[in-house]
């Protein structure tokens, strides 16, 4: 991901979705009335796919594509050998321009003091007629000279323009040129200096956390929030001796709940085209605001089946939109320039989310045998 910031809306989508069938399954065993150890048993081949994506398609991917990239690379070579050539070629074209525009000027200069020469060999030998003109005629024959005179200035003003164009037009070719070429070159010499110099791992650690505290312990609380109902609140939820109960909803609330918390997550996490969230604070709050709605739910049954599968599909938009505009923050954070810090601030953000499950399943435990106890 730290690679293709752009991705995280698919990326996210598809986790949601990974949710949404995991759920949607487990709701379809349960409709057949199996129990839980039933339903994991006949899960647990499920494993092997996951074991062949990861030990050979995830490493098969890999190989090809570290193949395309030395693949790539061997092109750059030669790409950026046919640009230096291509720069070498307009150098020299830019000189050729320089010298014609140069003997151009001066060709026309010799041209002037040729034209001038001829009308002064003419005055010379026609000195008695030319007295006979009269002034009207002395005065054309100077505008004539004059005017051609400022026509081979203008045409030289011209050429010198021109010649000046199409250097402009060149060093931006070049300066185009050089980017692509050396692009690379440039964007690793600047993660070298935003870089400090003998960081140890520990400082870097340290320092990549910082820039990602605030938006790392915010997601940390909403999955923490969010686990603490989606798992201990939505058990205690249900009406008292539900299974007795002849409406399907209620003898299966726990499903559907957690089938409609994971429809929730996905929607949310396949939002990031249509919706941008930056003030991540406020889907905080509110997932502290539903733990308690819930734990009261718990305590005192005041909502039915059907009033919580609207409530639940709330916490799952929530958590699922607070993840995605998480990532897309930090992914995009103009603070955090550099590739290998992204990297390394991911990998935080994900190790912040697993504390946040640990912390909400922890708090689960506690509720159950303590406030819960009797729910």
């Amino acid at each position: 991901m730290k690679d293709y910031s752009g991705m995280v809306d698919p990326w996210s989508s598809g986790t949601g979705m990974a949710g949404v069938g995991g759920a949607l399954i487990y709701l379809a065993f349960v409709a057949l009335e199996l129990t839980n150890k039933q339903i994991f048993l006949l899960l647990i081949p499920s494993i092997l796919i996951y074991f062949v994506a990861f030990f050979y398609v995830f490493k098969h991917d890999k190989k090809k594509k570290n193949e395309n990239e030395i693949a790539i690379g061997n092109e750059n070579d030669l790409e950026n050998e046919e640009r230096k050539t291509l720069l070498d070629n307009m150098s020299e074209d830019a000189e050729l321009k320089s010298i014609s525009g140069s003997r151009s000027g001066s060709d026309s200069k010799s041209e002037n003091s040729e034209v001038e020469s001829v009308y002064e060999i003419k005055n010379e030998k026609n000195g008695s007629e030319n007295k006979k003109m009269d002034s009207g005629n002395i005065i054309h024959l100077k505008k004539n000279k004059n005017k051609q005179e400022n026509e081979n200035e203008n045409e030289n003003e011209n050429e010198n323009e021109n010649t000046i164009d199409s250097k402009t037009k060149e060093s931006l070719e070049n300066a185009e040129i050089n980017n692509k070429v050396f692009g690379n070159e440039n964007q690793n010499d600047f993660e070298a200096k935003t870089k400090p110099m003998n960081e140890t791992g520990y400082q870097r650690i340290k320092r990549c956390f910082k820039m990602i505290s605030s938006r790392g312990i915010q997601l940390l609380l909403v999955y923490f929030f969010e686990y603490a109902v989606s798992v201990g609140c939505a058990d205690r939820s249900e009406e008292r001796n539900f299974e007795d109960s002849k409406n399907w909803f209620i003898r299966n609330g726990f499903a559907i709940l957690a089938f409609t918390y994971q429809l929730g997550v996905f929607i949310s996490r396949s939002s990031l085209r249509f919706v941008k969230i930056k003030k991540i604070e406020v889907m905080t709050i509110l997932q502290g605001i539903n733990l308690v709605l819930w734990t009261i739910q718990d305590l005192y049954k005041v909502a039915n089946i059907y009033m919580l599968i609207f409530a639940m599909l709330f916490v799952g938009l929530l958590g699922g939109a607070m993840y995605v505009n998480v990532f897309h923050l930090v992914l995009n954070d103009p603070n955090i320039p550099n590739s290998s810090d992204r990297e390394l601030c991911v990998n935080l953000i994900t190790l912040l989310i697993t504390v946040g499950i640990t912390m909400g399943c922890l708090f689960t435990l506690i509720m159950d045998a303590t406030l819960l106890k009797n729910s």
